[in-house]
């Protein structure tokens, strides 16, 4: 079976059916957690958890991971029996768990320490940022989407969702910063924004009316920006990534405090630095927003491939927390 994560399905999914579905994901890497009791609609408790973040980690769902079994964790439950042949029955037994790698002795689950809502979007969908690891460490912001037409992000934000934070490293990973773009496929937001054009950063310019990069009325005129700025001035990190699809590099920023960092990724991924021509000096940017306002901060953009594997998003996951160690 493939394990090709293709863009469009998981934006469709996401949109239709609140799920990430990616074909062959289930060949992700072994569970962290396990459980020893059968789960059903109304269950409760860390054991939710557990198999939650496990249909996460294999692709059923996508950013609603927490202790209650509801009718979208079923629904999830019920792909995955239907996709491996199992019987259907919406609640997660013994066949079922040991089929997603979790069945045996209980052991603790990985969950986020504090969950933000950060800001709205103009069509009313919520902005949420994650929590893990260790409040006062070193603070690094993981962010999945910013253009809703490029969703292969959201996999590394949720690998990093579920993938155990290491000691002394404070991080705050936000899916999407344009949820009504994700559910549209569309790379603006509601009001025809490109949310990466209009961070009041310093060198915001009025530009691109009538495209898709069009940087809006004026800097921060849109409440996704706004969300996310004062979650950053709140954050102040030290690293921020932020995910795009338009390439197979690491944006070549200058303007970071610590250019170092850039070449590790690099190394770690085997991703060339270099310039992406439609964006890596244009004004407005998320990244360019941190660099310009947070003393000692590096943030930069890693442009991925249309569609790649599941094995490919854990490298990028594990390459930021290789850096979160370094900033």
């Amino acid at each position: 079976m493939s394990r090709r994560l293709l863009h469009l399905a998981v934006v469709t999914l996401a949109l239709t059916a609140g799920l990430l579905a990616v074909p062959g994901a289930e060949r992700a890497g072994a569970a962290s957690c396990r459980i020893d009791r059968v789960l059903s609609h109304g269950s409760r408790g860390d054991a939710v958890l557990c198999v939650e973040r496990r249909l996460l980690e294999i692709g059923y769902i996508d950013r609603s991971v927490d202790t209650y079994f509801g009718t979208r964790t079923r629904d999830a439950v019920e792909r995955l029996q239907r996709n491996r042949g199992l019987r259907l029955t919406g609640f997660v037994g013994e066949q079922t768990a040991r089929s997603m790698g979790i069945w045996g002795r209980a052991v603790p689950t990985h969950r986020p320490i504090e969950q933000r809502r950060i800001g709205t979007s103009i069509n009313g969908n919520p902005i949420w940022a994650f929590r893990y690891g260790t409040p006062g460490g070193t603070r690094v912001v993981a962010v999945g989407q910013i253009h809703g037409n490029e969703p292969g992000g959201a996999q590394i934000a949720a690998y990093l969702r579920v993938q155990r934070t290491p000691g002394g490293i404070d991080l705050w990973v936000v899916d999407s910063v344009n949820p009504d773009g994700w559910r549209a496929q569309r790379r603006t937001n509601a009001r025809a924004v490109d949310l990466n054009r209009n961070f009041n950063s310093g060198n915001w310019v009025y530009s691109g009316a009538g495209t898709g990069s069009y940087s809006g009325p004026s800097a921060a005129s849109e409440p996704e920006t706004r969300a996310m700025q004062g979650f950053l001035d709140s954050v102040r990190p030290r690293l921020m990534v932020v995910w795009h699809q338009v390439g197979r590099h690491v944006d070549d920023n200058r303007s970071v405090a610590d250019y170092g960092l850039l070449r590790r990724y690099s190394t770690v991924t085997g991703y060339p630095i270099r310039s992406t021509p439609s964006c890596t000096t244009c004004g407005g940017t998320l990244t360019s927003y941190v660099n310009r306002r947070v003393s000692g901060a590096t943030a930069f953009t890693v442009e991925m491939p249309t569609d790649f594997t599941y094995r490919t998003a854990r490298v990028h996951a594990m390459a930021f927390l290789d850096l979160a160690g370094r900033a």
